[in-house]
Protein backbone atom coordinates (compact mmCIF):
# COMPACT_ATOMS: atom_id res chain seq x y z
CA UNK A 1 0.00 0.00 0.00
CA UNK A 2 1.44 3.53 -1.31
CA UNK A 3 0.69 6.13 1.10
CA UNK A 4 0.51 10.19 -0.14
CA UNK A 5 2.68 11.92 1.89
CA UNK A 6 2.72 15.61 0.67
CA UNK A 7 2.85 17.40 3.47
CA UNK A 8 -0.46 19.99 4.01
CA UNK A 9 0.21 23.92 3.14
CA UNK A 10 -2.13 26.13 4.28
CA UNK A 11 -3.48 28.47 1.88
CA UNK A 12 -2.36 31.81 1.43
CA UNK A 13 -4.92 34.48 2.52
CA UNK A 14 -4.84 37.76 0.82
CA UNK A 15 -5.48 40.61 3.52
CA UNK A 16 -6.16 44.52 2.01
CA UNK A 17 -3.78 47.08 1.85
CA UNK A 18 -4.37 49.51 4.21
CA UNK A 19 -4.83 53.18 2.90
CA UNK A 20 -6.22 56.87 3.47
CA UNK A 21 -9.45 57.95 3.41
CA UNK A 22 -7.89 61.41 3.72
CA UNK A 23 -4.67 62.67 3.24
CA UNK A 24 -4.13 66.29 3.95
CA UNK A 25 -5.70 67.79 6.55
CA UNK A 26 -5.43 71.32 7.96
CA UNK A 27 -4.21 72.85 11.16
CA UNK A 28 -6.78 73.13 13.83
CA UNK A 29 -4.66 73.24 17.42
CA UNK A 30 -6.07 69.50 17.77
CA UNK A 31 -4.79 66.15 17.56
CA UNK A 32 -5.83 65.16 14.08
CA UNK A 33 -5.60 61.00 13.25
CA UNK A 34 -6.59 59.80 9.55
CA UNK A 35 -9.19 57.68 8.96
CA UNK A 36 -7.14 54.22 7.66
CA UNK A 37 -9.92 51.49 6.07
CA UNK A 38 -8.44 47.75 5.86
CA UNK A 39 -6.07 47.90 8.79
CA UNK A 40 -7.04 45.21 11.08
CA UNK A 41 -4.68 44.70 13.97
CA UNK A 42 -4.86 41.05 14.14
CA UNK A 43 -2.89 40.92 10.90
CA UNK A 44 -0.78 43.47 10.41
CA UNK A 45 0.84 45.81 12.66
CA UNK A 46 1.34 49.47 12.51
CA UNK A 47 4.15 51.88 13.57
CA UNK A 48 4.82 55.66 12.69
CA UNK A 49 2.91 58.57 13.38
CA UNK A 50 -0.96 58.15 13.57
CA UNK A 51 -2.12 61.38 15.01
CA UNK A 52 -0.44 64.22 15.44
CA UNK A 53 -0.98 68.12 15.90
CA UNK A 54 1.44 70.31 14.15
CA UNK A 55 1.65 70.62 10.49
CA UNK A 56 4.22 68.57 8.45
CA UNK A 57 4.39 65.75 7.01
CA UNK A 58 4.06 62.44 8.73
CA UNK A 59 4.33 58.21 7.62
CA UNK A 60 2.62 55.08 9.08
CA UNK A 61 4.03 51.83 7.94
CA UNK A 62 2.14 48.54 8.49
CA UNK A 63 3.55 45.02 8.44
CA UNK A 64 1.99 41.60 7.59
CA UNK A 65 2.21 39.93 11.43
CA UNK A 66 2.40 36.69 9.54
CA UNK A 67 3.60 37.19 5.66
CA UNK A 68 4.24 33.02 5.48
CA UNK A 69 0.93 32.68 5.06
CA UNK A 70 -0.63 35.84 4.53
CA UNK A 71 0.13 38.47 1.53
CA UNK A 72 -1.05 42.10 0.31
CA UNK A 73 -4.14 42.01 -2.08
CA UNK A 74 -1.57 43.26 -4.37
CA UNK A 75 0.77 39.77 -3.80
CA UNK A 76 3.25 41.20 -2.16
CA UNK A 77 4.47 40.93 1.76
CA UNK A 78 6.63 43.73 1.68
CA UNK A 79 5.70 46.60 4.39
CA UNK A 80 3.25 49.57 3.43
CA UNK A 81 3.78 52.45 3.96
CA UNK A 82 1.32 55.83 4.01
CA UNK A 83 2.04 59.97 3.94
CA UNK A 84 -0.16 61.80 5.01
CA UNK A 85 0.48 65.89 5.73
CA UNK A 86 -1.41 68.59 8.20
CA UNK A 87 -1.12 71.89 6.47
CA UNK A 88 -0.26 75.21 7.83
CA UNK A 89 -3.41 76.86 9.04
CA UNK A 90 -4.28 80.34 6.53
CA UNK A 91 -6.14 83.45 7.21
CA UNK A 92 -8.15 85.05 4.15
CA UNK A 93 -7.46 88.60 3.22
CA UNK A 94 -9.64 90.80 1.35
CA UNK A 95 -9.84 94.33 0.39
CA UNK A 96 -12.52 96.81 -0.34
CA UNK A 97 -12.49 100.22 -1.56
CA UNK A 98 -13.96 102.40 0.95
CA UNK A 99 -13.75 106.10 -0.46
CA UNK A 100 -11.72 108.18 -2.95
CA UNK A 101 -8.42 106.10 -2.21
CA UNK A 102 -9.37 105.03 0.90
CA UNK A 103 -9.68 101.20 1.26
CA UNK A 104 -9.98 98.68 4.05
CA UNK A 105 -8.03 95.03 4.01
CA UNK A 106 -9.98 92.59 6.35
CA UNK A 107 -8.65 89.98 7.60
CA UNK A 108 -9.96 86.20 9.07
CA UNK A 109 -7.40 85.03 11.30
CA UNK A 110 -7.52 81.33 12.01
CA UNK A 111 -9.73 79.77 14.53
CA UNK A 112 -7.47 79.21 16.99
CA UNK A 113 -6.12 82.78 17.06
CA UNK A 114 -7.93 85.02 19.73
CA UNK A 115 -8.38 88.82 19.69
CA UNK A 116 -5.24 89.30 21.12
CA UNK A 117 -3.55 88.29 18.51
CA UNK A 118 -4.12 91.45 16.67
CA UNK A 119 -0.89 92.51 17.98
CA UNK A 120 1.27 89.62 15.55
CA UNK A 121 -0.10 90.79 12.27
CA UNK A 122 1.59 93.37 10.36
CA UNK A 123 0.01 94.67 7.23
CA UNK A 124 2.62 96.25 4.22
CA UNK A 125 1.11 97.97 0.85
CA UNK A 126 3.46 99.11 -1.83
CA UNK A 127 2.53 100.46 -5.30
CA UNK A 128 3.92 98.91 -8.39
CA UNK A 129 4.74 102.74 -10.08
CA UNK A 130 4.74 105.26 -6.86
CA UNK A 131 1.82 106.90 -8.23
CA UNK A 132 0.44 106.79 -4.86
CA UNK A 133 1.87 107.50 -1.58
CA UNK A 134 0.52 104.60 0.94
CA UNK A 135 -0.32 105.14 4.70
CA UNK A 136 -1.40 101.95 6.25
CA UNK A 137 -3.35 101.95 9.78
CA UNK A 138 -3.07 99.28 12.54
CA UNK A 139 -4.33 95.99 12.93
CA UNK A 140 -7.67 96.54 14.54
CA UNK A 141 -10.63 93.83 15.62
CA UNK A 142 -13.17 93.48 13.61
CA UNK A 143 -17.04 92.88 15.20
CA UNK A 144 -17.92 89.45 13.33
CA UNK A 145 -20.67 86.59 14.38
CA UNK A 146 -20.05 84.38 17.55
CA UNK A 147 -18.76 81.55 15.01
CA UNK A 148 -15.35 81.15 16.87
CA UNK A 149 -13.41 83.20 14.06
CA UNK A 150 -11.33 86.26 14.54
CA UNK A 151 -11.63 88.99 12.50
CA UNK A 152 -9.26 92.17 12.10
CA UNK A 153 -9.22 95.08 9.51
CA UNK A 154 -6.53 97.44 8.71
CA UNK A 155 -7.37 100.70 7.09
CA UNK A 156 -5.18 102.00 4.16
CA UNK A 157 -4.91 105.56 2.86
CA UNK A 158 -3.87 107.06 -0.35
CA UNK A 159 -2.36 110.03 -1.82
CA UNK A 160 -1.55 111.04 -5.81
CA UNK A 161 1.67 111.54 -6.81
CA UNK A 162 0.25 113.14 -10.23
CA UNK A 163 -1.79 115.85 -10.81
CA UNK A 164 -4.17 113.87 -13.44
CA UNK A 165 -5.65 110.54 -13.12
CA UNK A 166 -3.82 107.29 -13.13
CA UNK A 167 -3.72 103.80 -12.69
CA UNK A 168 -1.35 101.46 -10.67
CA UNK A 169 -1.83 98.19 -8.68
CA UNK A 170 -1.09 97.91 -5.15
CA UNK A 171 0.29 94.81 -3.04
CA UNK A 172 -0.99 94.44 0.09
CA UNK A 173 1.30 91.66 2.18
CA UNK A 174 0.26 90.58 5.51
CA UNK A 175 2.77 88.91 7.94
CA UNK A 176 2.06 87.01 10.90
CA UNK A 177 4.61 87.61 13.02
CA UNK A 178 2.91 85.50 16.05
CA UNK A 179 4.75 82.73 17.88
CA UNK A 180 2.66 79.86 16.35
CA UNK A 181 4.76 78.10 13.89
CA UNK A 182 1.42 76.10 12.47
CA UNK A 183 -0.01 79.38 11.04
CA UNK A 184 1.13 80.50 7.38
CA UNK A 185 3.39 83.37 7.64
CA UNK A 186 2.38 85.75 4.92
CA UNK A 187 -0.73 86.70 2.34
CA UNK A 188 -0.86 89.01 -0.59
CA UNK A 189 -3.51 90.56 -2.71
CA UNK A 190 -3.06 92.71 -5.76
CA UNK A 191 -5.29 95.65 -6.33
CA UNK A 192 -5.65 98.42 -8.89
CA UNK A 193 -5.53 101.44 -7.97
CA UNK A 194 -8.09 104.40 -9.35
CA UNK A 195 -8.81 107.45 -8.32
Amino acid sequence: MIFNMTPYRRPITLVPVPTLEKSNYTYTGAAITPTVTGYDSALMTQAGTASAVNAGTYSVTYSLADPRHYRWADGTTEDKTLYWTINKARYSLYVAKTGTLQYTVGITAPGMLSASDAASFSLNAEMRYGRFNVSVGSVEEMAGPSDGVSRFSVAIGLTRNYSNTVTDYMTVTLTYTGGNGNIMETESKLVTVTE
